[in-house]
């Protein structure tokens, strides 16, 4: 995340594991947002380098802004819903205009908001979820997707709990 640029409607990101963002490693993004959720698996424990550049219809407003670098770390997926186990995305991975389902098992009866992000962060569809408690089976029908990873996310008072659905 970054703060807005001047004059810019879109932004060009470039991400590296080399300061010199040259070669076939660097990839690079077009986005309208002043933030970006990398669409692909980086290599854990590397430094990565990143810099930014605003444009608009015009031409480009500002010389890229200076190189920043991160680090990855691996992480470890939690269900921070204490409520829902065993959650699960099925048929996974599913294919173009084939529908699937979120399942899960609940403790208790609670509401919660089921969301279908692409792997870019663009939120696809959200529906309020009546969860009971037992056995719960929720349909996804979304029938734009193209081939890709996606992200289930449920969400309740309690946190949130993810789910990854590959698309071919």
């Amino acid at each position: 995340e970054w703060e807005p640029l001047e004059n810019a409607t879109h932004y060009l990101v470039q991400v590296s594991p080399v300061p010199s963002f040259t070669g076939a490693l660097a990839s690079n993004y077009i986005i309208s947002t002043h933030s970006i959720t990398l669409p692909e698996a980086l290599t854990l424990d590397r430094n990565y380098y990143w810099r930014v550049r605003g444009y608009n219809s015009h031409s480009f407003c500002n010389p890229a802004t200076g190189t920043s670098r991160f680090r990855t770390a691996e992480i470890t997926a939690v269900n921070s819903i204490a409520a829902a186990t065993n959650l699960r995305v099925s048929p996974n991975p599913t294919t173009v205009g084939q529908s699937f389902v979120l399942e899960f098992e609940a403790a208790r009866p609670f509401s919660a908001t089921l969301r279908l992000v692409a792997a870019t962060g663009q939120l696809l569809q959200a529906q309020t979820l009546a969860v009971q408690a037992g056995n719960n089976r929720f349909p996804i029908a979304h029938y734009e997707l193209t081939p890709g990873l996606y992200f289930v996310w449920i969400e309740s008072e309690e946190g949130r709990a993810v789910e990854r659905v590959v698309v071919r």
